[in-house]
């Protein structure tokens, strides 16, 4: 499925982020106002490159917070931190994949006006990052107490520095209604006092029905099927225009809201991903999705529904989420979703054999952390993981065996498992990138399908 050559000049193409498109004397198209305008939008781009880094080392960061808290409400804040960085971080991924200068043949008003879209898009997408990057500092430096309880006066503003965050549309149950808290007076309070005076026969009691929260947007469902069987897969959907910033990811087959998409044609591209199984797409209009629906919901939700075809013999399933912590062995607290939707194929595909293949940033020894004897595959450890010094090759094969056991802890027979370290051989970003922590990862290869 994959050639070297390939993925090298694919490298080449999205390293340059649209740099190739230039001419050797640096003009795009021949017009000058275009040139300016590109030139505009690298700046953009150069200046947002740096987050990238901010972004993974704070995602770093909140993990180790996340795994050295017993506290689950402070879990879940931190795991909504991780979330909100992981849509900063492929907001711009999505933008680099995009962006492309216009040709010389293309009509030069055509391409002013794509290059001036561009630029909004992408200055849009820096200000998200920005605002993200803000937020998530704000909040995990937030004194936390052990109790969960805010210092007497004073009023946490975790979620609103997490809910201002503009672009993202978070997923919203209408079902679920926030209750209206009301502080009763002290029991010895003068306001008590006069109430306990009142003789409550006469008092009308009414039965106050809560208000139902109206999201902002319009309702879908995106229903994701094994093609096959016609079970629920579990997967993620990304939602992402063209010529305007606004990408949105959530997980599939639950009630979302979208807000209207600011390119002219109304338009929205919605991106399936389900680990084993081949990705699937669908671009539809978003004041009339009827093409794409295949029905309406309670909550007059727009239904639609992707059949989604298995991984077959030679397929490589490439994962979004299975990430591990800096030169370690240990996964990320938000791999455990894909793995578990791989798991759960391979129950459903009992004939399933895999190969898992481990990767690494660089080729080169260094000093690692591997699980030692802690239990907790999603989290470090400090006092009971172990350090040793280990060749790229060692890392990349306790990475797959890694993952190798979660799948086993999941049920999956060991025999149907084999494993293969390649190293920092075949890299995806250059070594040294703002991107380069996405090089540690696993892919798996299936060896055998039906």
């Amino acid at each position: 499925m994959k050639s070297l050559p390939k993925i090298l000049f694919a490298l080449l193409i999205l390293t340059a982020c649209g740099r190739s498109g230039e001419k050797k004397d640096g003009s795009i198209g021949g017009d000058s106002t275009n040139q300016i305008l590109y030139d505009q939008v690298m700046v953009v781009h150069d200046s947002i490159m740096p987050k990238m880094e901010d972004i993974y080392n704070l995602k770093k960061d909140i993990a180790e917070k996340a795994g050295n808290t017993a506290n689950a409400e402070r879990k879940k804040q931190l795991a909504g931190i991780l979330s909100q960085l992981d849509t900063a971080n492929n907001t711009m991924i999505e933008w680099m994949h995009e962006f492309n200068p216009l040709p010389d043949s293309v009509d030069k008003e055509m391409a002013r006006e794509y290059l001036e879209s561009e630029l909004e898009r992408v200055i849009n997408v820096r200000d998200f990052i920005t605002e993200t990057i803000k937020a998530s500092e704000a909040a995990i430096n937030k004194d936390y107490d052990k109790k969960n309880k805010v210092a007497k006066g004073k009023t946490s503003n975790l979620k609103k520095e997490i809910d201002r965050i503009p672009v993202t549309v978070k997923p919203v149950d209408p079902e679920v209604i926030d209750p209206i808290v009301v502080d009763l007076p002290k029991k010895d309070s003068s306001i008590s006092r006069h109430v306990a005076t009142i003789d409550s026969s006469s008092i009308k009691t009414d039965v106050v029905t809560p208000i139902e929260k109206k999201p902002v947007g319009k309702p879908f469902y995106f229903k994701l099927v094994n093609a096959e069987s016609g079970k629920e897969v579990a997967g993620e959907v990304h939602i992402v225009e063209s010529k305007a910033a606004q990408y949105q990811g959530f997980k599939a087959n639950q009630l979302v809201y979208l807000v209207a998409p600011k390119n002219s044609s109304g338009a929205y591209q919605a991106t399936i991903q389900a680990p084993g199984y081949k990705p699937a797409k669908v671009i539809f209009n978003y004041k009339d999705p009827s093409a794409v629906s295949s029905g309406i919901g309670e909550k007059q939700e727009t239904i639609v529904t992707f059949d989604l075809i298995p991984a077959k013999k030679g397929d490589y399933i490439d994962f979004n989420n299975v990430r591990f912590f800096r030169n370690s062995t240990i996964l990320e607290p938000g791999s455990r979703n894909e793995l578990d939707g791989l798991a759960d194929l391979m129950k459903e595909k009992s004939k399933y054999k895999i190969k898992i293949h481990g990767h690494s940033n660089g080729d080169e020894s260094r000093d690692i952390i591997t699980l030692g004897s802690s239990t907790n595959i999603f989290a470090l450890d400090p006092a009971l993981n172990k350090k040793e010094k280990a060749t790229a090759m060692r890392l990349t094969e306790l990475r797959a065996e890694a993952v190798e056991n979660y799948l086993v802890s999941l049920g999956i027979a060991q025999e149907r498992i084999s494993l293969k370290g390649q190293g920092g051989k075949m890299m995806i970003y250059p070594r040294t990138s703002t991107l380069a922590n996405y090089n540690d990862r696993v892919e798996i290869e299936v060896l055998k399908g039906k």
